[in-house]
């Protein structure tokens, strides 16, 4: 019986580990986006009041906005993303054995196959996770703004 509370802590661990990663790294995630969002209304503030935008050009504008939303949303969220569904897999797999032990105390403790969790971390899944949604959407809406108001001077 000792054998098999020793797996079963074990396997706590392991999954707090992994789940404890993947709300460190979403903490660190919500902090960027929201030190993005401020720089944005700073500059939609600054564009209001000063009439003055940057670039002169707006047509350089448009394609920094179109660079900065495609870099945010493929780049930074969707690999975090990934990474974070990864994370969380593995730790719910460890949950999964923990609870497996409790049912039956000769129940050997399988490693997670990160392959698979990785492979089912697809695009498709990414754009439909509501809180990438929001990211998006928010950051979206954010620039849309910003070249409405530059656009309309």
């Amino acid at each position: 019986m000792n054998d098999a509370k020793e797996r079963f802590d074990a396997c706590v661990k392991l999954g707090e580990f992994w789940v404890g990663r993947h709300d460190a790294r979403r903490e660190y995630e919500w902090k960027v986006s929201l030190g993005f969002w401020g720089v944005l209304v700073a500059a939609i503030h600054y564009s209001a009041e000063t009439k003055k935008i940057l670039p002169s050009s707006q047509g350089l504008l448009f394609l920094i906005l179109i660079a900065m939303f495609l870099f945010f949303w493929l780049v930074w969220l969707f690999a975090l993303w990934k990474r974070n569904h990864v994370d969380k897999g593995q730790g719910l797999h460890y949950v999964d054995e923990g609870q497996q032990i409790l049912a039956d105390p000769n129940h050997r403790v399988v490693p997670p196959d990160r392959s698979k969790i990785g492979r089912e971390a697809t695009f498709r899944r990414f754009t439909i996770e509501w809180s990438m949604l929001f990211q998006a959407g928010t950051t979206l809406a954010l620039l849309v703004a910003l070249w409405r108001l530059v656009a309309m001077n």
